[in-house]
């Protein structure tokens, strides 16, 4: 058996094997995608870097998150908002999976809190005079539609708590909450979902229960608040950019390979690689994560551009120059490979998981295709027609003519003022708020709401840690003072802590007293105004106290433990009319309550610690917040600034992998071609260059998304380069470089038109790129170059 023929043979056993790999990846895909369980994660933030801190920041935020990602706020406005309400509410709980809080659950919490009434006091009533408090109980009583219950809460001190914790504006009419204003009136809906909001069938439900309750109530006015929602949108973007670019690109690949080669076994052996590409990155991304982004599909669509690359400079070199050994081709394109996996594996050392996922997706899709291109085409025959000969020929005058000078020289001004205008201009800006893909229609819905009604956000915090539990909300109740007043001054929009659902035991202690002092005072004088047995009373004290016999008779030793014993009788009374609340109690009672998501339970690694929630503040309320972090207890979170700091670093990090990533193509190259290595290097290079000085000249600021859409097109300028310098002479290489930027352009081109600001930017900056890395490939390709000296005597003529 002779080499040759071995190696034929081993070559067509590589095909079948590389076959049964595709097959296989096609079954399980179908398979899949026809249950309805493909793994789909539709979650925009997992492009983000995960950001470590401590495992006590770390708890707080996955609180956090699950707290915002779960809860669902509805307002609902129309002729008769509470029916509006009751009817919302039964088709998101029969349809969508949503669990509410209903009047009955509100009713169990009050129940729970009933002995606990006169320890939870509402700031408002603690400087009531003995005449208030009359009045207050008497107003109980004869008010028509208060919803205290006289019998066992006279003051109605725990409906007056209950709404104060909420919310001011917020009033309750038989159980449903409500929010009016000058023109109308809010019925408020709020609940916790039943599977996660990024669940795509979660997402679905959701939105169809609620066009449904559009279509059957037309007049009624809807506005929405939730994680949900945003990720619903965001879902339906992402699959319309799915589909809008992939076939985008499929379309431009198929109308440009018709036109330049006119044979449809030659459109079918460029189309073969793309579908192979994407179908071995689909199911290997699902197979090694688990799982797969819907962005990554978006940003994987333009994979179409990329893995037709491989295919065309085949075919080129085939159809062209049919005389040639096809052995001539295979170190090109297996430097072409090698070249590109090397500028989209780089991201895998970046700790954003969206985007390793990336490159993880584009990298298999590339090695697809490329086994794909090698074990499969040299088997398909193919015949060129004269139409590719002719436009091989006409692209090949656009070429630098040997002799001339002046193009080296505006090469060398064009590249002299780029990198003066990036080194006077370009600067960074790593804000996390402007890669938020956010509807901006969702966001004026939750605008109106969050003006509505004053609320906290998770994005700024600070985080309180304490020895125990009572110096916890001691601590909390301190800080309530500062941040009231950042409060009235209008400097500070919200804020939110547990202390206002669960005083300290202190501050419950001194509630209790003002209460029975009410009840000793106060309400004899409403109930004989009232006309009501004094016998009552007994109900509210728990019974008469003993009087104290100041007679004269009994020696001051006698009065002294007399004195003494009422003490404690009183202590002991106090205790039993209000037992105080602890934060265990309140999260076993309210535990879908949001507030429950801002209180940390001790473990061995540390004490107690709480969030407090800050809404919308300008500058002043910062410098303060920042201030009070300086103590040692407390910290002053941003995680905005935190992410963005984040991505600042990543974004350095990115430059140096760059740079590493040049520098070792460099040498791999300069080994293979000599002092012909700025040939496969100019196109990329350059590139970089320019696109970097087009961006800061146009005042854009230089993100992460910029540099990763850069070794998008490294890998793509190195192709071209590789080619121009293997095959310096050739046409048909040319061509299938050309074909390849014109492709990649389209792909990557049509993400620019993509609303996920993050994609915009990768696919303006390739836009970019690709267009300059095609202006670049004639001075790669030239056959001589002018001397710098002759350079340097045009330059002064």
């Amino acid at each position: 058996m002779t080499s040759r023929h071995f190696t034929t043979q081993l070559s067509a056993i590589a095909a079948i094997a590389w076959l049964l790999v595709i097959l296989t990846c096609l079954v399980t895909t179908v398979r899949l995608l026809a249950s309805g369980d493909a793994p789909i994660e539709t979650r925009i933030t997992a492009l983000l870097p995960q950001t470590h801190q401590s495992e006590l920041l770390d708890e707080s935020l996955a609180l956090l998150d699950e707290r915002v990602q779960q809860s669902v706020l509805l307002l609902v406005a129309g002729d008769s908002p509470a029916a509006l309400v009751s009817d919302l509410q039964a088709e998101l709980q029969t349809s969508a999976g949503v669990a509410f809080t209903n009047a009955d659950a509100f009713s169990e919490l009050k129940r729970q809190l009933l002995p606990f009434r006169n320890s939870l006091l509402s700031p408002q009533l603690r400087a009531l005079t003995q005449e208030q408090w009359q009045q207050r109980a008497l107003q109980g009583l004869f008010t028509p539609g208060m919803q205290s219950d006289f019998a066992n809460d006279p003051f109605a001190l725990l409906d007056t708590w209950l709404l104060n914790s909420i919310d001011t504006s917020i009033t309750l009419q038989n159980g449903v909450p409500m929010i009016k204003t000058e023109t109308k009136t809010w019925a408020l809906l709020s609940g916790q979902l039943e599977k996660s909001p990024f669940d795509m069938q979660q997402q679905t439900t959701i939105v169809k229960a609620l066009q449904d309750f559009h279509d059957s109530h037309p007049e009624a006015q809807l506005l929405r608040s939730g994680v949900v929602f945003h990720a619903a949108a965001a879902t339906q973007q992402a699959q319309f950019e799915v589909s809008t670019i992939g076939l985008g690109s499929l379309l431009g690949v198929i109308l440009i390979a018709y036109l330049i080669f006119r044979r449809l076994q030659v459109l079918l052996s460029l189309l073969l690689p793309v579908a192979c590409g994407l179908l071995f990155a689909l199911s290997g991304s699902m197979w090694i994560y688990g799982s797969i982004n819907l962005l990554t599909l978006t940003f994987g669509a333009s994979l179409v551009g990329l893995s037709v690359d491989y295919a065309l400079h085949l075919q080129c070199f085939r159809l062209l120059h049919p005389e040639r050994n096809l052995r001539l081709i295979w170190p090109a394109l297996i430097l072409a490979l090698i070249s590109s996996l090397a500028a989209y594996l780089v991201q895998l050392a970046t700790p954003l998981p969206g985007l390793r996922q990336m490159a993880t997706f584009t990298s298999l899709g590339l090695i697809g295709a490329w086994l794909s291109v090698c074990l499969w085409l040299p088997y398909m025959p193919v015949k060129p027609h004269p139409f590719t000969a002719q436009a091989a020929s006409t692209l090949s005058r656009f070429s630098i003519p040997d002799g001339r000078r002046w193009p080296w020289l505006l090469l060398i001004l064009v590249m002299a003022s780029s990198l003066l205008t990036i080194a006077l201009r370009m600067h960074s800006n790593d804000d996390l708020r402007q890669i938020n893909p956010a509807s901006e229609s969702l966001m004026a819905e939750q605008r109106q709401v969050q003006s509505l009604f004053s609320s906290a956000s998770s994005n700024r915090f600070l985080l309180v840690n304490a020895a125990d539990d009572e110096q916890l909300l001691q601590r909390l109740e301190g800080l309530q003072t500062q941040l009231s007043a950042l409060q009235q001054a209008a400097h500070l929009q919200a804020f939110e802590h547990l202390a206002s659902w669960v005083p300290s035991a202190q501050r419950q202690q001194l509630n209790a007293a003002i209460v029975d002092e009410a009840y000793r005072s106060a309400l004899p004088k409403a109930l004989q105004q009232a006309g009501l047995p004094s016998s009552m009373l007994a109900r509210f004290t728990n019974g008469e106290r003993k009087p104290v016999n100041h007679g004269k008779n009994l020696s001051e030793q006698e009065q002294e433990q007399e004195q003494e014993q009422e003490q404690e009788q009183e202590q002991e009374q106090e205790q039993s009319l209000a037992p105080a609340l602890t934060p265990q109690e309140w999260l076993t009672m309210a535990h879908n309550h949001p507030s429950t998501a801002l209180w940390i339970e001790s473990n061995s690694a540390h004490g107690p610690a709480a969030l407090v929630l800050l809404g919308e503040m300008d500058a002043q309320a910062e410098t303060t917040l920042q201030q009070l972090a300086k103590a040692s207890d407390i910290q002053y979170i941003d995680r905005v600034n935190i992410i963005s700091n984040a991505l600042s670093a990543l974004r350095k990090q990115i430059a140096i992998w760059m740079l590493v990533a040049i520098v070792i193509l460099s040498v791999i190259l300069t080994l293979r071609y000599r002092q012909n290595f700025w040939r496969a290097l100019l196109p990329s290079i350059g590139a970089i260059v320019l696109t970097l000085a087009l961006i800061s000249a146009a005042g854009t600021a230089i993100t992460l998304f910029h540099l990763l859409a850069l070794l998008l097109v490294i890998g793509i300028g190195l192709d071209a380069g590789i080619f121009s310098a293997e095959h310096q002479d050739s046409h048909g290489a040319w061509l299938a470089s050309s074909l390849s930027c014109l492709t990649s352009l389209l792909a990557f081109g049509l993400l620019a038109l993509s609303s996920t600001p993050a994609l915009s930017i990768l696919g303006t900056t390739c836009l970019f790129g690709l267009i300059c890395t095609w202006l670049l490939v004639p001075f790669a390709r030239a056959r001589s170059i002018p001397s710098l000296s002759s350079l340097l005597r045009l330059s002064q003529t």
